[in-house]
């Protein structure tokens, strides 16, 4: 009986990633204007091109850091209360991610003089 050794490969695409901070100023009150504290939020949701990237943002964070690939990217939030009400969306924000330049190629050294 002859036995065979089958490889499988594999091509990977390795996309960077760039790191993103995004920012807000919590709301300080509620859609129909009556005031509203950080102790009554719970946490924020983040959206990416209209999907879901995390709901654990604590209510008390202003800022988040994302990690994502190159490309347009639009950005929006909700806010969800203690009694879990979520808000309308905030406003869209569109970026295009750019990746950082490649490195310098086939550097040399020589020597100088002599």
């Amino acid at each position: 009986m002859k036995k065979f050794l089958i490889l499988l490969l594999f091509s990977v695409n390795a996309y960077a990633l760039e790191e993103l901070s995004i920012s807000w100023n919590p709301p300080m009150s509620r859609v129909d204007g009556t005031p509203l504290t950080i102790e009554e939020i719970s946490h924020y949701e983040l959206y990416m091109d209209d999907v879901l990237l995390t709901d654990s943002i604590q209510g008390t964070e202003t800022s988040y850091i994302i990690s994502v690939s190159t490309g347009s990217k639009c950005f929006k939030m909700k806010t969800v209360d203690i009694y879990s009400r979520s808000s309308p969306f905030s406003n869209v924000l569109c970026k295009d991610i750019v990746s950082a330049p490649g490195a310098p190629l086939s550097i040399t050294i020589d020597y100088v003089g002599n």
